[in-house]
């Protein structure tokens, strides 16, 4: 059938291409003289990867199962809670969104150097990394959720004397959730970079 035949297509096409440049890497590493330690053979780096999986299982574990997840997590459930804040009180908001200006300014390496040095070179010091990172961008993104309410159903519910309770759990959270999951879709590449 058709879809069957477009999708193996679209498979085998670039596996394919990437065996190919696999190959083309090989030979011109091997042929070209090209030292080891500037750019190794593909087979080099596969042999290595083979011979050391309980490095890299152990490093896996430090750097994605602790630092990525745990930051992650405490990052963006943080910057959502601090938007909920910084929606129920102005000042707030006008105190955090320039120092997270500020942050988002700051180079990675700085963060990172100054949180090895804070929490040594264990991963808290990256899962810290992680929550720094990832804390603004939900935080604005939350925040800016909050804001998005429907004016006139604000309206009705006001009318109908809603609590500010309320109002958040039927109008604010429901419609700030679009928001919330682009802020963790921006958040989750950068913990893995930060991290």
């Amino acid at each position: 059938s058709a879809p069957a035949a477009s999708r193996t297509i679209a498979l085998v096409v670039p596996a394919i291409f990437g065996i190919w440049i696999l190959i083309l890497w090989e030979a011109l590493t091997r042929g070209g003289g090209v030292p080891f330690v500037l750019l190794p053979p593909p087979s080099s780096i596969g042999a290595r990867i083979v011979t050391s999986t309980k490095i890299l299982a152990a490093d896996f574990v430090q750097t994605v199962v602790k630092a990525v997840l745990i930051g992650y997590l405490i990052g963006t459930l943080s910057g959502f809670i601090v938007a909920v804040l910084a929606d129920r009180f102005r000042f707030f908001a006008a105190g955090l969104l320039p120092i997270g200006n500020m942050v988002a300014a700051l180079p990675m390496i700085g963060i990172s150097t100054i949180m090895v040095i804070w929490l040594g070179f264990a991963w808290h010091s990256k899962a810290a990394v992680v929550v720094v990172i990832t804390f603004f961008p939900m935080l604005v993104n939350s925040l800016a959720g909050l804001k998005e309410a429907d004016p006139r159903a604000l309206d009705v519910l006001r009318t109908l004397h809603a609590s500010r309770w309320e109002i958040f759990r039927d109008l604010r959270f429901p419609g700030s959730m679009p928001f919330f999951f682009a802020g963790l879709r921006i958040a989750l590449p950068l913990s893995v970079v930060g991290a």
